[in-house]
């Protein structure tokens, strides 16, 4: 149960918090730990206090339990009421263990069952406030792991949350979040995590069969787990291994947005759109005809979106080879500074992903 505390801890301070930035000054750490006709403490009069400012930090920050007569208080003033019942995270806990398991050692259509499942489950269980929320957050990090559309507004959000999550969706999110550092445009500027992901550990036991210069290069370990050949975990390392060890373009399902990109810079015609903020800005500058205004367009729009671009920057390359040509057509030599700084590789982008890790 001082997982759930923890989880409930922390989910006041981060809603508090949100409240008094709206302006309601009722969420001030003074007015609210004082009892009041609205929200009375058995014990204690009205406008005294429930606990201490230090009591109501350590909470907030997950480190009070075995209260929860405070913690309801507490949920109750943010409009939260909440009945810890052991036996629905039990079974929350055995669904995450059962597609963790699908993740790596079943087949796609096998994951797929367990998870409608867990959907199920949640959708009964929505009045729980934390369930609701690790289902919230596991809904984003299935949408990534089967290519759906994702905004990285969704994802700032929970990462503002992620001490909320159940630890299993936790390790996912991040886990996710690299994924998407390697394959979605709008997530390039992702810092590194403080923890080690779950699918890094994968990748560095596993690391699968890397394809460099068309040769296929194994890594021996005698603890090496199985994962399915089938299975969406095999599918995912193999693609992140491929995107983060060639040069080449790549073709897996998983870096569609990151293909659509390449393609536009590389004036491929397309009949798909894409959903991030790249792949509209390289839509529009294509369609530009005024060199000097397409130059323009590349410095002032399109430069600054690249600057995170993670090594070994395909679309950086194939858009530098452009500028270069319009930069001699019209004797305009400016934007070569931006692609200097652009193209200068820092010794931390040489860093595969694998190695960021060591």
């Amino acid at each position: 149960m001082n997982n759930i505390e923890h989880r409930l801890g922390i989910l006041i301070g981060i809603l508090r918090k949100k409240k008094l930035k709206a302006g309601n000054p009722a969420f001030k750490q003074e007015s609210f730990i004082l009892s009041t006709s609205d929200s009375p403490f058995e014990g204690i009069k009205f406008n005294h206090r429930v606990c201490s400012l230090a009591t109501l930090s350590r909470l907030e920050n997950g480190k009070h339990h075995h209260d929860f007569e405070l913690l309801d208080f507490f949920l109750k003033k943010l409009g939260i009421h909440y009945r810890i019942r052991e036996s629905n995270h039990m079974k929350e806990l055995d669904f995450l263990a059962k597609i963790s398991s699908s993740f790596k050692n079943h087949s796609i259509d096998e994951l797929k069952i367990r998870v409608s499942e867990f959907n199920e489950f949640c959708s009964y269980n929505s009045n729980d406030v934390l369930i609701e929320m690790d289902h919230l957050a596991f809904t984003f990090v299935f949408s990534c792991l089967s290519n759906q559309p994702i905004s990285r507004k969704t994802y700032d959000s929970i990462m503002d949350r992620i001490e909320v999550f159940h630890p299993i969706i936790k390790n996912w999110i991040i886990s996710s979040s690299y994924l998407l550092k390697f394959t979605h445009p709008d997530f390039w500027s992702i810092e590194k995590p403080s923890l080690l992901p779950e699918l890094i550990k994968l990748c560095r036991v596993e690391l699968i069969q890397l394809k460099i210069n068309h040769k296929v290069i194994y890594k021996e370990n005698n603890d090496k787990p199985f994962l399915s050949k089938d299975s969406l975990a095999k599918q995912l390392l193999h693609e992140i291994a491929l995107l983060n060890y060639t040069d080449q373009i790549p073709k897996g399902l998983y870096a569609k947005e990151l293909n659509l990109c390449i393609k536009l810079a590389s004036e491929e015609t397309i009949d798909e759109k894409g959903f991030s903020l790249l792949f509209n800005v390289l839509d529009y500058f294509n369609g530009i005809d005024n060199p000097e205004l397409k130059l323009s367009y590349f410095i002032n729009k399109i430069s600054p979106l690249l600057k995170c671009e993670p090594y070994p920057k395909r679309i950086t390359k194939l858009l530098s080879k452009r500028v270069l040509i319009l930069c001699h057509g019209t004797k305009t030599y400016k934007p070569l500074s931006n692609l200097v700084d652009l193209l200068v590789e820092k010794n931390k982008d040489k860093h595969t992903l694998f190695e960021q890790f060591e």
